[in-house]
């Protein structure tokens, strides 16, 4: 499961490579893609105001994902800021926090 903020942030990560971002559509054609636009935005925007200036939106949105689904958590590369937003989270080098 992913949301499009993102989508959009790993496609700057990216470098807007052509061929890394055709994998990455690979990948996220096998996931849900939820939409913030639809409505808990407004959710995601106040974790914005509550950790600024440390969470950008596309990391509020993975909080608002796992705090609003039964044993989830986020796959991030920002160990540092999740951390302080406290969520269940797992980074590519093998450490889970919960």
């Amino acid at each position: 499961m992913t949301c499009e903020a993102c989508i959009t942030e790993a496609v700057h990560l990216l470098g807007n490579s052509a061929p890394a971002v055709a994998a990455l559509r690979r990948l996220v054609e096998r996931m849900t893609v939820v939409s913030f636009a639809d409505g808990p935005w407004s959710d995601a925007l106040a974790e914005v105001v509550r950790f600024s200036p440390n969470m950008d939106f596309a990391d509020a949105c993975v909080v608002q994902l796992v705090r609003s689904r039964r044993d989830a958590f986020a796959l991030t590369l920002d160990r540092s800021d999740f951390a302080t937003y406290k969520v269940s989270f797992a980074c590519p080098d093998g450490e889970f926090h919960v």
